[in-house]
């Protein structure tokens, strides 16, 4: 369905993975708010996406980042938000995934958290909320994104076991449509504000890809 458009968008999942990479070489030894990645993460997406384009698909971002005090839990278990929107090539989807931040202890392979009980008690907050929600671990080996259900379904055993996808794949996914909950996500900004709001996400992006030239 969206073969015109391939290179497009896989620019772009690279584009996103990229900040990742950099956000995270900034973190990896810096100790505190799990969120942060999150927060920063957001804001170089919208300095590094917006108005990015290449293969036909210019693409944009907005973003909001909660003013409340961080380090508590949030009402979903999840601390960032991503909502999409694209239109081109007779195709509209507007969609959205959630995630939890996490620190990656494991500095060669695999994944360990500094508790599992308390991801456990995320990703079933997460679920309820929505299927399509996800824990971003980032460590020095790079950045494992797994699906909320699979780490429920993992625990208490160890999570090394855990099938995850790298960042580049992940965003792929995002932006062909096999990932993203089609009743979670956000109509514009101020939207988007208000899910930030009410849900309790401490950051979140809206990224929109359209065809280039229309309008």
């Amino acid at each position: 369905m969206l073969t015109r458009f391939e290179h497009a968008i896989r620019a772009a999942a690279e584009k996103v993975a990229a900040v990742d990479r950099d956000v995270r070489r900034k973190l990896v030894t810096v100790k505190g708010r799990e969120e942060r990645y999150s927060e920063k993460f957001v804001t170089l997406l919208d300095e590094r996406l917006s108005n990015f384009s290449d293969g036909g698909v210019v693409w944009s971002v907005a973003t909001h980042i909660s003013d409340k005090q961080s380090g508590q839990e949030t009402r979903t278990g999840a601390d960032l938000f991503i909502s999409l929107e694209l239109s081109f090539d007779g195709l509209y989807v507007q969609k959205g995934i959630q995630a939890q931040s996490k620190v990656n202890k494991n500095s060669k392979y695999g994944l360990r958290v500094d508790s599992k009980v308390r991801l456990e008690r995320q990703c079933r907050r997460m679920i309820l909320n929505s299927p399509e929600s996800f824990v971003f671990a980032f460590g020095e080996q790079g950045t494992k994104i797994v699906k909320a259900s699979s780490v429920l379904n993992s625990l208490p055993n160890n999570l090394s076991d855990l099938v995850t996808q790298s960042p580049v794949d992940f965003f792929y996914d995002f932006f062909v449509c096999r990932v993203g909950d089609h009743d979670l996500f956000a109509v514009d900004e101020r939207d988007l504000q208000l899910k930030v709001q009410e849900l309790e996400y401490r950051a979140a992006a809206l990224i929109s890809g359209v065809a280039a030239g229309a309008g």
